[in-house]
């Protein structure tokens, strides 16, 4: 019963650990600028595509120890050639989810990533 229970806990555990990925965070700045970083896991020569969160400026991709990762950029995709298994991370600015109405910053947009706003 005991083996049943720790092995339920690793499925439980390794399901967790997959449905962290994709992730996107944004940024919001005071000067209407939103920062935008999505990171996925990658596999070694198996394109990967990732859909922005809005129109992309000063667009950067690369594994999160920094190396940079081939990519193309077609209209809200971003299509990445990985050399390497690992975590790819798409990151950039945008103007167009973010607006201000008075005194209120106001965010629009949607996204198929699990999302955290700060």
């Amino acid at each position: 019963m005991k083996l049943l229970a720790l092995a339920m806990l690793a499925l439980f555990v390794a399901a967790a650990a997959q449905a962290s990925y994709p992730r996107a965070s944004i940024v919001v700045y005071s000067d209407g600028y939103a920062g935008v970083n999505i990171t996925s896991q990658v596999t070694a020569y198996v394109p990967a595509n990732f859909t922005l969160i809005g129109a992309p400026q000063y667009l950067t991709v690369s594994y999160v120890n920094g190396t940079p990762v081939v990519y193309a950029v077609h209209g809200n995709l971003v299509e990445v050639a990985p050399d390497e298994n690992g975590t790819v991370s798409v990151s950039y600015y945008t103007l167009s989810i973010i607006y201000k109405n008075n005194m209120s910053w106001f965010l629009n947009f949607t996204t198929p990533y699990y999302t955290v706003v700060q």
